[in-house]
């Protein structure tokens, strides 16, 4: 296997029906890791950050690619993240599932590098083999790893569990807001998925996000324009895609 480090999304030399392909064989497998979710977020905040997207090949095509960005921290540390790390709930390495080989590849070229003090990989959900696979390479080359639980995800599984599932849609307090705006109107539900049905309410839908944490202390994330360009580069992008559900 060889690796090297690409400086753009297109020096990966994967088009994104490939890149989505080496996705969909990895645990992690959300939006977050598709070519598309990458290049909106490249586009917006790219100039910002040091690339450093490294892609491993097995010589007969990319086995693997580690979407990487370096920036500075709080004391002047170059860190290495997760490329969208902060924006995206879900980050994860393109590795498909049980590609030790792939990993090791990807460590031993990051370790070959003199451009980091600490490689910080968030929100890489607790299913994935990243962890357990970084952990086990770090203690072979003797580099310390810290693991800490960040958040914990509720999920709700409708297939087979349908009854249940039906039940919390008829929960009083989901109900008694319908009825509210039956009472002081026409009430109508419609799934929007194309971007020009989507586009003129997009305004509308950032000023009410920000309306709604305005007094608390999580303000929205949308009072920075750079979130609104990217959430309006999103809706073309996931909407051509047939993925966005408005």
């Amino acid at each position: 296997m060889r690796s090297w480090i690409a400086s753009t999304l297109n020096q990966v030399t994967l088009d994104q029906h490939e890149w989505n392909a080496l996705s969909s064989r990895c645990d992690t497998n959300s939006v977050f890791q598709t070519y598309q979710w990458a290049e909106s977020w490249w586009k917006i905040f790219g100039g910002q950050y040091q690339p450093l997207f490294v892609a491993v090949s097995d010589g007969s095509g990319i086995a693997g690619i580690a979407p990487l960005i370096v920036e500075k921290g709080l004391s002047g540390e170059s860190v290495i993240r997760i490329l969208g790390d902060g924006r995206a709930d879900y980050c994860d390495l393109l590795v498909p599932t049980g590609e030790w080989r792939v990993m090791r590849v990807v460590f031993d070229t990051l370790f070959s590098l003199k451009e980091w003090d600490v490689i910080e990989l968030n929100n890489i959900p607790a299913l994935s083999q990243t962890v357990e696979m970084v952990r086990s390479i770090c203690d072979c080359l003797g580099y310390h790893v810290l693991i800490r639980n960040q958040f914990v995800c509720p999920v709700l599984l409708i297939q087979g569990y349908e009854e249940s599932a039906g039940k919390i849609l008829s929960k009083p307090s989901l109900l008694r807001r319908q009825n509210y705006f039956r009472r002081t109107g026409r009430l109508v539900c419609r799934n929007l998925t194309s971007i020009t049905e989507i586009e003129p309410y997009l305004d509308g839908f950032f000023g009410q996000h920000i309306a709604r944490w305005h007094h608390s202390k999580f303000p929205s994330l949308f009072i920075d324009e750079r979130n609104q360009a990217l959430y309006r580069d999103l809706a073309v992008n996931l909407s051509e895609k047939g993925w966005l559900l408005f």
